[in-house]
């Protein structure tokens, strides 16, 4: 008997841990003013990234969104899965992929003056 009511009260806090609201800052940072012409994932998908699974239907929107919208990605259909569905292709504006490769070598040398 004590069992089924360990069993009981360990199944009650993984549930109820599993359905606390989620805490992006971690992933998202406060201190920075983000584009708002950029559409936020839950605008699309109808919830936080992470709450839910998200549809391949919903993911290929919210992704030609992007590209729409911002002069940093861009969107290449490269055909079909076996399943029928888009196959995306997407890249990052090669203007800014050079600004970052920049940096990380920039830190690289910071790092290993030598």
């Amino acid at each position: 008997m004590k069992n089924v009511f360990l069993f009981a009260f360990i199944l009650t806090s993984v549930v109820v841990k599993a359905q606390s609201p989620l805490d992006l800052t971690y992933y998202l940072s406060q201190n920075v003013n983000y584009n708002a012409a950029i559409p936020t994932p839950k605008s699309v998908l109808g919830f936080e990234v992470g709450e839910m699974h998200s549809s391949h239907d919903k993911l290929v929107e919210y992704m030609k969104l992007l590209a729409n919208v911002s002069d940093r990605i861009s969107i290449e259909d490269r055909g079909k899965t076996f399943e029928g569905r888009p196959f995306l292709f997407l890249q990052e504006n090669p203007r800014i992929l050079h600004n970052f490769y920049w940096v990380v070598q920039l830190r690289i040398n910071t790092c290993n003056p030598s």
